[in-house]
């Protein structure tokens, strides 16, 4: 794992046979887990789920508890599972830092991945366009315990304003000129793709 300079961030997984994307998983880590390692018994293998994985609808420590459950199963199947930023997920998890395990990292838009000879661009974000009924329910039901302004990045919410994709003009200049991208994994994409 590397930071660079301009701010780069990379992942190298020299060890990884296969590369896998998912996406949408809202939170079902544990069935994730079991699919990869059990159901479909894949080893060496690094899973991208491209975003909407459920980060900020729980309390932080059930992330971490979900990695202890799971870790000895991804380390034993030789197994990494990267996450991308979707629009129902909290950002704050998103910094390479704040979920990061061995078997396991929440990473920042514009991360690039190598692995199997490959240079992945992942890039998170999206337009909730349920953003209206959700947080029409989750102020009906009053359990809102921190608002959006509070100073807890991590805390439990529905919806983010900071939910949109952000184009980042010089990460890509400097990504363009330091690597040769052989696929880009989003959470959305203009409607041309």
């Amino acid at each position: 794992m590397n930071l660079n300079d301009n701010y780069i961030f990379t992942l190298s997984f020299p060890e990884a046979k296969s590369i896998v994307a998912s996406g949408d998983i809202h939170g079902d880590f544990i069935q994730l887990v079991f699919k990869l390692c059990v159901q479909y018994q894949m080893k060496d293998t690094i899973l991208i789920v491209a975003g909407d994985c459920g980060f900020g609808f729980e309390k932080k420590e059930s992330y971490e508890n979900m990695v202890k459950q799971n870790v000895k199963r991804m380390n034993e199947a030789n197994n990494w599972i990267v996450f991308i930023r979707g629009n129902h997920d909290n950002p704050a998890y998103f910094d390479g830092y704040t979920f990061k395990y061995k078997r396991f990292i929440a990473i920042p838009d514009y991360t690039i991945l190598q692995a199997r000879s490959h240079t992945v661009l992942c890039v998170g974000g999206g337009i909730s366009i349920d953003r209206q009924y959700r947080l029409q329910a989750w102020e009906k039901k009053q359990v809102r315990s921190v608002s959006e302004s509070s100073t807890d990045k991590l805390a439990r919410n529905v919806y983010r304003s900071t939910e949109a994709p952000v184009f980042d003009k010089e990460k890509m200049v400097t990504i363009s000129a330091k690597y040769t991208v052989d696929a880009a994994i989003t959470h959305t994409a203009p409607s041309f793709c």
